[in-house]
């Protein structure tokens, strides 16, 4: 932790008060955000923040829905289907756990998805 940098605002420093949910620096430097699409990160930041120590939370389907603004069912379940595939997630009968990071990710290969926006063509004038 770098102590050169100053504290904006001393009388806000954040403090832990009961449960305390955290995302590891590696999810980013590793490369692990860049591999996941809307919305995997939002369900992944908001189970790693409900969790309790062992990764454990058990919100229904349908509230992590309404909290997040996911609409529709299969986006939700599609992007839990992908935590869980690229080993980040585990989630079985309501039940999910966070996993902790594998130990090595590089940048996630998404060569299996298909190209959803088409190349804009070249015009002439």
């Amino acid at each position: 932790m770098r102590t050169d940098i100053p504290i904006l605002k001393p009388d806000r420093i954040r403090q832990r008060h009961g449960s305390f949910g955290w995302i590891e620096h590696r999810f980013i430097r590793e490369g692990y955000l860049e591999g996941l699409r809307d919305p995997e990160p939002l369900v992944y930041f908001f189970l790693s923040i409900v969790a309790d120590q062992r990764g454990i939370s058990f919100y229904s389907l349908d509230r992590i829905g309404q909290l997040l603004g996911i609409p529709h069912a299969h986006a939700l379940q599609g992007a839990i289907d992908e935590l869980v595939n690229r080993d980040l997630l585990a989630y079985n009968s309501g039940i999910f756990q966070v996993l902790d990071l594998p130990d090595s990710a590089g940048l996630y290969d998404r060569s299996h998805d298909r190209l959803l926006v088409r190349p804009r063509s070249k015009k002439l004038l």
